[in-house]
């Protein structure tokens, strides 16, 4: 991206250059466990500047993240996610902490219901 003021050719304020974002999913049928299934992600955040003049400079930032999830039956889905597994500190706006290492579980129980009209 070329995130650039054309008037006064200064970068846009919160806006990196570069992103990227890549995530690999896997289900384990190697293992006979079709139920399982595990990944990892990873972004990417390019240098950007938090203010129209460019005097504040927040530097780039790389996060990774797991996730698994485990399907109990046809109904019952068991899932975890841990997100920046670094521990990593970084801003994307000046002043402003991110989150450090966070984990989230979840319970999905799906159903369908029938309607007869």
């Amino acid at each position: 991206m070329n995130p650039q003021d054309v008037t006064d050719q200064t970068w846009l304020n919160r806006r990196p250059r570069q992103t990227v974002s890549l995530s690999i999913d896997h289900t384990w049928d190697e293992f006979q466990l079709y139920a399982l299934s595990t990944g990892v992600s990873l972004l990417y955040g390019g240098s950007t500047y938090d203010d129209q003049t460019n005097a504040i400079y927040l530097p780039s930032y790389t996060t990774v993240g797991l996730s698994a999830a485990y399907k109990v039956n046809s109904h019952l889905t068991v899932s975890a996610n841990l997100s920046n597994l670094f521990n990593r500190q970084y801003v994307t706006a000046y002043g402003y902490n991110t989150l450090g290492r966070t984990a989230f579980g979840k319970i999905a129980y799906t159903f369908r219901v029938l309607v007869i009209i």
